[in-house]
């Protein structure tokens, strides 16, 4: 059955960052894989924390040390203790963070797990869950490293704004260049976006794109929208030319017709940053469009439909690569 315009523009999948702003991108390269080697976070911000008394430093000290040996729940018992002795709001903080990364580092294992079983999409979406969780903490290196890490075998960009453009995205057309920390996603530059005054219709083309799209299954942009409105991506083919004489144009299409993939999407009406997934399969062809030869991307809102955004990093998400044919845990 065919699907409806609202049908797919519901398919949408809408991902809040919440308290992901400005974190994924933190610089911090400290620190080798594993617990140990992710940093001592009071190294990291130069001071160590104080106790009240003597046994409650003796804790933190032999906690901490069984932490980086890898002994997580001896070490937390320890730092719960040090945790209570600590002299004043700060410093209960700070030994804090080590208790929380003794839960953490579990789940640091279990996503490099996936990771090596190439479940690279798994990985990725557990690590956006873990990583505000556990921001501060001595595991946080060791999550952005990955995190980093799978950014580059997933992603390719199609545009990320930076540096900023102002001849190619120009104020005229209702885009400026943004480059106030406070707006930002991910650190760098995005654009605003809104509507004209006269009410024409607004497009945002990108045509140095990759051609073959058939190795990615989803595609995605970072939005925080002020004004919802309806858009639409459209993607710019060539035709098949073994199908291309029995491709139906559609009604009123001229000599210079081209062949298309489309797919609505809805700006979130809840503020903040947060990212569209929209997934390949759900966009509709006309003309014998195909996504292994894609020759531009756009972005569309209709004449007269008011939008007020900031737009960053659009991006293309790839499947992941085969897995082994044995199932994890079974040998041969």
């Amino acid at each position: 059955m065919r699907r409806t315009a609202h049908t797919a523009a519901v398919t949408a999948v809408i991902l809040c960052l919440g308290t992901l702003q400005g974190l994924l991108w933190a610089e911090d390269d400290t620190g080798a894989p594993g617990p140990a080697g992710a940093g001592d976070a009071a190294a990291r911000s130069g001071t160590e924390p104080e106790f009240k008394n003597d046994k409650a430093r003796e804790a933190f000290a032999e906690g901490r040390k069984l932490f980086e040996e890898g002994k997580l729940k001896e070490a937390e018992k320890l730092l719960k203790t040090a945790a209570r002795g600590a002299k004043n709001k700060e410093d209960r903080e700070q030994v804090d963070r080590w208790v929380d990364a003794c839960g953490a580092a579990p789940i640091l294992a279990q996503i490099r797990a996936l990771d090596e079983r190439k479940y690279w999409n798994e990985a990725y979406d557990r690590l956006l869950v873990a990583l505000p969780k556990y921001k501060g903490t001595p595991v946080e290196a060791s999550f952005l490293s990955l995190y980093r890490e799978l950014e580059t075998r997933l992603f390719q960009p199609i545009e990320t704004f930076d540096p900023p453009n102002p001849r190619r995205y120009s104020q005229q057309f209702g885009k400026t260049a943004v480059t106030d920390a406070q707006l930002l996603a991910n650190g760098t530059a995005c654009i605003h976006w809104q509507s004209t005054k006269d009410g024409k219709a607004g497009m945002l083309s990108v045509k140095e794109v990759t051609k073959n799209w058939s190795q990615f299954t989803t595609l995605e942009l970072w939005v925080n929208a002020r004004v919802p409105g309806k858009g639409e991506v459209i993607l710019i083919s060539t035709a098949d030319p073994k199908a291309s004489r029995g491709a139906v144009k559609p009604p009123g299409a001229g000599a210079g017709f081209q062949p298309v993939m489309q797919h609505p999407f809805l700006l979130p009406r809840k503020g903040g940053w947060q990212y569209l997934r929209l997934r390949l399969a759900d966009f509709q062809g006309q003309g014998g469009a195909d996504v292994s030869r894609v020759q531009e991307f756009r972005i569309q809102f209709a004449a007269g439909q008011p939008f007020d955004f900031f737009l960053d990093e659009i991006r293309l998400r790839r499947a992941n690569p085969p897995q082994e044919k044995t199932p994890p845990g079974r040998r041969n």
